[in-house]
């Protein structure tokens, strides 16, 4: 039986289809997490700003940042994305990253990111924290750390589709 390249091609498309289809599994509408990261970077300033105010006064006894606060904050949000992009925890989890709040209405949670400043002026990850919170279903607030950035991808991606345990 001789199959014309056409009835090949139909035939490997409808089975391609399928297979992305999930074998008719019904698609969910992905989580969403907005990162705010204008309030991220204006904290991460004023952070930098307070140290080197501190190390211009008691240079003995204080480091200012080495590096803009607005610059480590996009390193830390660089490091977690970076995370959940090779994260099987995150499937179905949509990272929207916004500098305006109107680029995240309708973020089902919304993430703050503050950085830790080490004694060397630089980003600490290890004292970095992350939070997330909805404002739907009462509000819910999770945190942690970014000692570890593929733990901390996991943790928000768990919480976010409600994994995970719950405190009232």
């Amino acid at each position: 039986m001789k199959r014309s390249i056409a009835t090949i091609f139909l035939t490997v498309a409808s089975i391609a289809s399928i297979l992305m289809m999930g074998c008719g599994s019904p698609q969910h509408k992905p989580v969403t997490v907005g990162i705010s990261g204008s309030i991220d970077a204006g904290q991460a300033k004023a952070i930098c700003d307070m140290k080197n105010a501190n190390a211009r006064i008691m240079p003995q006894g204080f480091t200012g940042c080495s590096e803009d606060g607005v610059l480590m904050s996009a390193q830390a949000e660089s490091a977690f994305l970076s995370a959940v992009m090779s994260n099987p925890a995150c499937t179905g989890v949509l990272i929207l990253d916004g500098e305006t709040d109107k680029a995240l209405e309708g973020a089902d949670w919304r993430m703050s990111i503050s950085i830790g400043v080490g004694k060397d002026g630089y980003l600490d990850l290890a004292h970095s924290v992350w939070s997330i919170q909805t404002l739907k279903h009462g509000g819910e607030y999770v945190q942690g750390d970014f000692a570890n950035t593929f733990q901390a991808a996991t943790a928000v991606c768990t919480a976010a589709k409600g994994g995970g345990g719950r405190l009232r």
